[in-house]
């Protein structure tokens, strides 16, 4: 895990690349809005994450808000579970696009903006004096960020949330780390995270926090669900690049192959 501003120090993250599917509207609003909105973990599924939330906000003067991408750009399962409808879109990025992308704001800051590797421990494990394995990508926790051995959820969970000294304020680091393991089922998302730590804790609360951003130097590709009919697809192009026009851009809008015909694979000699 790294901030937004060690990243813009340190040259050798810029290729990292991650993905997001998401409904063809919130793809319009991207573009439109030039925004990201991070949503607080309340707002999310899991209820391991409402709860880190509550506890976390009601020791610290900090909010916490997250949007969640993914390293895999290849998944059957991720399409299904976030293109339902098959109407949606698989956008990709890298972090140097999103260094880029982000315009100054009035209440951003850089050492606020958080982005790393999910970790996904198992709730039990099968050898207790076995550590976890933490991923080997230059986003992920590692040992280091944790001050006990880690074989479980648990471990990580309680080493992250118990104080370590109540005369020491816990860091927006610190808060971000926690939001950074899950636990061993939901690992098909392989999931990349931007987590802001926002530290106007008197400010008004909807759940949400967006961050200005330029979206032609955000996006990299748009790819549509591979299952889309054709005619759709081809309406649906047609739409996106007419809100692209008059932004100079160099975005490659596609239509996954996941579900091609295998056919010229078969048959070519």
């Amino acid at each position: 895990m790294k901030s937004l501003e060690e990243l813009k120090a340190d040259s050798s993250y810029r290729d990292v690349r991650f993905y997001r599917i998401f409904g063809i509207e919130r793809l319009f609003q991207l573009i439109n809005d030039e925004s990201l909105a991070l949503l607080a973990p309340r707002k999310w599924e899991d209820p391991y994450e409402k709860a880190l939330q509550d506890m976390l906000e009601t020791k610290n003067r900090f909010k916490i808000y997250g949007l969640c991408w993914s390293s895999r750009s290849r998944s059957d399962a991720l399409w299904r579970i976030y293109s339902p409808n098959s109407l949606g879109v698989r956008v990709s990025t890298t972090v140097g696009r999103v260094i880029d992308s982000i315009r100054p704001g009035k209440y951003f800051s850089e050492k606020h903006f958080f982005i790393g590797d999910v970790s996904y421990l198992p709730e039990k494990t099968n050898y207790p004096d076995r550590p976890f394995d933490f991923r080997k990508g230059k986003l992920s926790l590692k040992q280091s960020d944790f001050n006990r051995r880690i074989t479980t959820i648990s471990d990580a969970i309680k080493d992250m949330v118990v104080d370590k000294s109540k005369n020491i304020p816990r860091q927006p680091a610190d808060i971000a780390k926690t939001f950074l393991v899950k636990r061993k089922a939901f690992d098909h998302e392989s999931e990349v995270r931007f987590i802001y730590v926002d530290g106007r804790s008197s400010e008004a609360d909807d759940g949400v926090f967006k961050i200005p951003i330029d979206p032609v130097t955000l996006i990299s590709t748009i790819e549509f669900d591979p299952r889309m009919n054709d005619d759709v697809y081809e309406s649906l192009r047609k739409a996106v690049l007419a809100n692209l026009q008059g932004r100079e851009h160099k975005i490659r809008v596609t239509k996954s192959d996941l579900y091609k015909s295998p056919e010229k694979l078969i048959y070519s000699k």
